[in-house]
This record gives C-alpha cells, structure tokens and sequence, in this order.
C-alpha cells in the first residue's frame, strides 16, 4: 500500500514540484547537484581553459507564413514553456514545473547552471545571459522570430568569451539546434 501511495504522489505536479526543490533547487542555488560540485572544484582552481571569444549561429525555418504560422505566435509560443530555449531547464520563470519564460527571470541549464531571461517583445526577441555560478559564464544565446520572403524563422545566436570556447561552439551549437527544431516541430504539430 505504501508504494502505491508513493506511485501516485509521484504522479502529481506539486509533490514534483516540492521534489525538484527540496532535491535540486535548495539554499535558492537553481543548480543541477553535480555541476554545483564541479562548479565548486573549478572555483578553487579557475585557470583559463580554451578562454577566447566564441560564436555559433542557426537559423531554422518555422514554416510559410500563415494563419497559423505568424513571428508573434511563434514569438508567445517560444515564451509559454521554459525548455524551448534554456537547455534541460524544468523549472520556468514563476517556479512551476516547464513554466513560462519571464523577462527578468532565472532559470537554470540542466548541467550549465543559473541564467538569467529576458524578452524583448517589441523586436521578438530572448536573450540567456549565463550568470555566475553558470559553467559559461559570461556566454550568452540571443534567439529572434523574423519575417522573411514570406516565411517565419528562428535565429539563434550564440556568443561569448569564457571557458571551454570549443564546447560552446561545438556541443552548444548542437544542443541549440536540437531545441530549436523541438521548438518548432512542436509547434507545428499544434
């Protein structure tokens, strides 16, 4: 009886939730526990790996421009769940579980750790800016919704000078495009 109870609280988001932060988020550090470890081991000895600029840029079609498919509704659809555009991110803007996104708001990279959020919504536009305690500090990913020959597009951008610049513009670049065509191969099945 004891593991049914188990199983189907399990099955509910806010037990979830509470799990997520007892386990994951506590002491208010919105980090993944064995990055927080390497984190801490890297800040005793912060000797410049790879440390140099680094770029990557994707563009991915979203599809020809209809009803359905308009920069503003992509744009609001980008911002409606967290983990479209911050990797392995569960936690969304207002603290609930693949929440929405918020201008102004921390959410946390699965392995990379805290970044802060922001939405420009005049220029349909997200910037993830890596913050201290992230891996990447420093780094930053700027996706934009645009217009062009009468087809909706994605543009990530991907830039910074810190660590690890090859991981950034080769696991990043990868990790990026796998979440911009989760993003759009979700929204286009709606």
């Amino acid at each position: 009886m004891k593991i049914y109870r188990f199983i189907s609280a399990l099955q509910t988001k806010n037990y979830i939730n509470r799990t997520l932060h007892k386990w994951f988020y506590n002491n208010g550090q919105r980090q993944f526990p064995p990055m927080r470890l390497f984190r801490f081991l890297w800040s005793f000895y912060p000797w410049p790996v790879n440390n140099r600029p680094h770029f990557y840029k994707i563009i991915k079609e979203v599809g020809d421009v209809s009803e359905k498919t308009t920069v503003p509704k992509f744009y609001k659809f980008l911002t409606s769940q967290i983990n479209f555009l911050v990797p392995y991110s569960v936690l969304g803007g207002n603290n609930e579980l693949f929440g929405p996104r918020i201008n102004g708001g921390i959410a946390t990279a699965g392995g990379g750790g805290p970044v802060f959020t922001e939405n420009d919504d005049e220029n349909f536009t997200l910037r993830n800016t890596a913050m201290e305690g992230h891996i990447f500090e420093g780094g930053e990913v700027s996706s934009r919704v645009y217009k062009e020959n009468n087809k909706v597009y994605l543009e990530v951008i991907g830039s910074g000078e810190n660590n690890f610049a090859w991981v950034n513009e080769v696991v990043g670049k990868q990790l990026f495009i796998g979440l911009a065509d989760l993003a759009v191969n979700t929204f286009n099945k709606e």
